[in-house]
């Protein structure tokens, strides 16, 4: 079978009906919920990036209550299948460059800022709560929380647990002096800046 975006998804929704159709096996997971979410992602070109996809199928695996090496034969053969498109595509499983720019360019973030996008990915993987700080740069509340507090003025960088995760150089993104949260009207403008100046944003 060909390695390719259309064979992936024929055979994540193969997957799919599978297993909601063993319900002894389904009946295992915890959050059916957002187990099936991650696939539904796949299927439906809401992951359609190699980093996505693999964001994707990794995500889906974490909800499931098998080991890597007792997977059942569909999930394991689909996960065998994005591996290999990602990994022909150079994209590594830990450049956090393509992580983040595949989460900006999700439909549902379109209008939502770039600091929350970034901040609440952080938190979906780290499974922390970011809380108001201020900003040593300016004495502003970080963008993100920030504005929960009521602050009319608050920066727009973000949290150092963020930068830290991420392993951001700078909590402003900047590129030639100019942060990128200015320069970039939306995040999928964003989302390319990061993959274009990655050397320079990222150590």
């Amino acid at each position: 079978m060909k390695n390719s975006q259309t064979n992936i998804r024929k055979l994540a929704r193969k997957y799919r009906e599978w297993l909601t159709n063993q319900p002894s096996l389904a009946s295992q997971i915890d959050d059916q919920e957002a187990c099936l979410s991650y696939l539904d992602a796949i299927i439906t070109r809401k992951a359609d990036t190699a980093a996505s996809l693999w964001d994707a199928i990794i995500d889906h695996i974490q909800e499931t209550p098998w080991d890597a090496d007792e997977l059942p034969e569909l999930l394991a053969n689909l996960h065998e299948m994005i591996d290999e498109y990602r990994l022909n595509r150079n994209v590594d499983s830990t450049n956090y460059a393509n992580l983040l720019s595949c989460e900006l360019r999700k439909e549902e973030h379109r209008a939502t800022p770039a600091q929350v996008v970034i901040s609440q990915y952080y938190e979906r993987l780290t499974g922390d709560t970011l809380q108001c700080e201020t900003d040593p740069i300016n004495g502003e509340s970080f963008f993100y929380k920030g504005r929960d507090h009521g602050d009319f003025v608050t920066s727009i960088g973000l949290h150092p647990e963020v930068i830290e995760f991420f392993g951001l150089i700078d909590s402003h993104m900047r590129i030639d002096g100019n942060s990128l949260f200015f320069a970039c009207q939306d995040n999928v403008k964003l989302a390319n800046a990061l993959m274009e100046h990655q050397q320079a944003l990222f150590y």
